[in-house]
C-alpha cells in the first residue's frame, strides 16, 4: 500500500528531525547541521506535533538539546580529573559561554522588570532625631 503524499511528507521530516537529534547529540550545535536550519526543524517538530495532537517531536529536539549540554558537561569533569588537560578550560568555559551562554546570570533570569526601591536617606544627625 503506498503512503499518501502527505504522511510521506511527514515520515521525511520525523527523519530529518532524527538526523538533526543524532548530530546535537553528539556534541555538534544546532547551527552546524548543514542540511536544515534550526529554524526549519523547529518548524517542523512543531507542525507534525500540532497535525497529531501531542509533542513528541518537540519533546524529542529538547532532549537533544539537553544530552548536548550534558556531553559538554562530562568533558568539564574529563578536563578537571586530568591535570594534563587543565589548561583546556579557558576554552572550554568560552565555548558554554558561547554555545549555551552559559553563567551565573543563567540562574538569575527573570521577566519582571526591574524594581525601584524608593529610599530616603538622611544625615547621621537626622538619624539621632528619628532615635529620640
Amino acid at each position: 500500500m503506498k503512503k499518501s503524499n502527505k504522511r510521506q511528507a511527514e515520515d521525511d521530516k520525523v527523519k530529518i528531525i532524527d538526523d538533526f537529534c543524532r548530530h546535537i547529540e553528539k556534541g555538534y550545535s544546532e547551527y552546524s547541521f548543514v542540511d536544515y536550519d534550526f529554524r526549519d526543524i523547529e518548524r517542523f517538530a512543531t507542525d507534525i506535533d500540532k497535525n497529531n495532537n501531542n509533542n513528541l517531536q518537540v519533546e524529542k529536539v529538547k532532549k537533544s538539546l539537553r544530552k548536548s549540554f550534558l556531553f559538554w558537561e562530562k568533558i568539564a569533569f574529563e578536563i578537571y580529573k586530568d591535570e594534563t588537560k587543565k589548561h583546556f578550560f579557558p576554552l572550554w568555559i568560552f565555548y558554554m559561554k558561547s554555545r549555551f551562554q552559559f553563567g551565573a546570570s543563567e540562574y538569575k533570569k527573570s521577566n519582571e522588570k526591574k524594581k525601584i526601591i524608593d529610599i530616603n536617606l538622611c544625615l547621621d544627625n537626622e538619624v539621632r532625631e528619628i532615635e529620640k
